[in-house]
């Protein structure tokens, strides 16, 4: 009995102690969300060169990850710079809408580690933008930390209770765009709060694809300039833009060589 009450106190501290944090991160992310700056600074995506891209990969098999930049050259279609950062264990859990408080301290120091030669004109990141509950997720945090246009791409639909359809009503909106659309053109997401706002958009960058990928603006990007770089960057080898999936590939490429690195040692 004893011990049941005392994993309850436990446990009640816990909740307490997170509720606390998620409450200073709302208005951490509230404050930040004035310095958005909505008009592009790109107005075409031709005059895009430099295109930095980001992620974080788990090991499967312990606390550890890595969180990975590579510099995609737009104009060239490849990837010209590589830079990583070891993680032993991620400081924050993660918590639905609040990813930019576990993430954003990893890549800071790889975006400020670029050579100055590259002058960067975009950043993309595994994560959503104005998709989010209160339009201020990963990609605008990171935005108005580092003053650059940002986009969010997410694999995945992230529903937000009142603010987007729930996760049954968009597959079957999903469902009936193909049927109607053949062709998969994007699907903009509207606000149910505020019909006129644009969250962001469903894009299929294959047509075979059954699932699209999620596309939202970070900062100083619009939607339109953003949906034209992920079909621009994306399709030849997979439905995900190229800058994101090479810092994928390379951050799980480097904790597979850790692992190997270890068993030899």
């Amino acid at each position: 009995m004893f011990s049941d009450e005392a994993s309850g106190i436990k446990e009640a501290k816990i909740n307490t102690h997170l509720r606390e944090k998620v409450e200073s991160w709302r208005k951490d992310q509230l404050l930040l969300k004035q310095r958005l700056v909505y008009e592009s600074k790109i107005q075409d995506v031709d005059s895009i060169r430099y295109i930095a891209g980001l992620d974080i990969s788990f090991d499967k098999t312990s606390p550890k990850a890595v969180s990975a930049l590579v510099l995609y050259d737009f104009q060239d279609a490849q990837v010209i710079y590589r830079d990583y950062l070891e993680i032993d264990s991620l400081k924050e859990e993660y918590v639905p809408g609040f990813l930019s408080f576990r993430e954003i301290e990893w890549y800071l120091p790889l975006l400020e580690r670029i050579p100055q030669n590259y002058s960067i004109d975009l950043i993309m990141v595994d994560g959503n933008g104005t998709l989010h509950p209160i339009q201020f997720g990963l990609a605008c945090h990171l935005g108005v930390l580092i003053n650059l246009p940002t986009m969010g791409v997410a694999k995945n639909y992230f529903h937000c209770f009142g603010l987007n359809e729930s996760l049954d009503e968009h597959r079957q909106r999903l469902s009936n765009h193909i049927l109607t659309n053949p062709s998969r053109p994007p699907l903009l997401l509207h606000s149910l709060r505020e019909p006129s706002t644009i969250l962001g958009a469903a894009v299929w960058t294959r047509r075979e694809s059954k699932r699209p990928i999620y596309v939202s603006i970070g900062n100083q990007l619009t939607l339109d300039i953003a949906i034209q770089l992920v079909f621009r960057t994306s399709g030849v080898d997979s439905k995900i833009p190229e800058p994101i999936r090479q810092a994928d590939i390379f951050a799980k490429f480097v904790i597979h060589e850790r692992k190997n690195a270890q068993k030899r040692g």
